[in-house]
């Protein structure tokens, strides 16, 4: 007898340490899938992130001028979207190309209300210059201010 009850006794411990570590290996997974979800929501999922840059024309009218980037990284690329406001109108569309010139870059513009590029310059100081003609989203447009004193 002794050596049965033994062997149950084994059978159950076994058992239990066996419950346990199901137990545990779940609660590792679970664990391991909050810090990567809540990793994924501090990085913004792992998409886009935005740059702003402004500047100040010289009749006093502020342009901001952000760009939206499809994935994560340090720089604006061909692909991206954009919107410029200013003097209470907003211009949204895709940058067409980017040209860095040290220090110096420009973005050209498609703005959705039409296909004719105007140009965005940037640099450290924020937005540098607009140049071309600017199609607003409601259809309207007007030439680009020229130099600008950014703001950033």
């Amino acid at each position: 007898m002794e050596c049965i009850f033994y062997k149950n006794t084994i059978k159950e411990f076994d058992m239990k340490n066996f419950l346990k570590l199901k137990a545990m290996r779940s609660m590792a997974i679970i664990a391991l899938a909050a810090v990567i979800g809540f990793t994924f929501a501090a990085c913004g999922g792992g998409g886009g992130s935005t740059e702003t840059y402004t500047g100040r024309s010289d009749d006093g009218t502020t342009y901001t001028f952000k760009i939206i980037q499809n994935t994560a990284r340090y720089v604006a690329k061909s692909g991206d979207n954009y919107i410029l406001t200013g003097g209470g109108k907003t211009s949204t569309g895709e940058i067409q190309k980017v040209v860095d010139s040290g220090g110096q870059v420009t973005h050209d513009l498609r703005p959705s209300a039409s296909g004719r590029l105007f140009y965005a310059v940037v640099s450290p100081r924020g937005l540098i210059r607009l140049t071309g003609t600017i199609w607003w989203d409601d259809k309207s447009y007007n030439t680009a201010p020229g130099t600008l004193t950014g703001t950033n």
